[in-house]
């Protein structure tokens, strides 16, 4: 009663090649499609650009009117909390739709707009907001130096731009 994340197709070519290596040029790597090479459609080119409306929809396979709903949301309230059970693609489409808000591609690098945080036990306020962390210095001794966590970085880099910027918390 789950839903599968799809593989990036960048995923799928890396994966052809090692097989590929192991296995001899001429070996079949995905027997349903009935050719060796994976190439991009030009459908597919919204992998790599900034995606429109349209393209996250198919992406994501969700109604476009619903992610303006989730748009409006994200607006009105400035955050969004997405919830269900493991493996029905809550980071998936959170970080789709991050990637659309800040005009990154919907596979591969972002920019400094769109930041994913994960947190887990040894994650402290320190690493995400703001904190103090021991450093060596070039003598070799121990101080202790304020920082900013990662919220606060981009904070202060939106105080500064026009730009969209999202955080997502996992």
């Amino acid at each position: 009663g789950g839903y599968l994340t799809p593989l990036p197709v960048e995923v799928l070519l890396i994966l052809e090649n090692a097989y590929k290596n192991a296995n001899g040029e001429e070996a079949q790597f995905n027997p349903f499609s009935g050719s060796a090479t994976l190439t991009l459609t030009e459908d597919e080119n919204y992998l790599f650009d900034a995606p429109t409306l349209g393209d996250l929809a198919d992406f994501t396979h969700i109604s476009e009117q619903e992610l303006i709903e989730l748009g409006d949301l994200l607006e009105e309230k400035k955050q969004i909390i997405i919830e269900g059970p493991p493996g029905s693609g809550k980071t998936f489409l959170a970080d789709a739709f991050g990637r659309y808000l800040t005009g990154n591609s919907l596979s591969g690098p972002t920019n400094e707009q769109f930041e994913i945080v994960q947190f887990h036990q040894s994650y402290g306020y320190e690493d995400f907001v703001h904190g103090i962390r021991p450093e060596t210095d070039e003598q070799g001794q121990l101080r202790y130096e304020l920082r900013d966590g990662v919220f606060k970085q981009l904070c202060q880099m939106a105080e500064t731009s026009d730009k969209k910027f999202v955080i997502l918390v996992d």
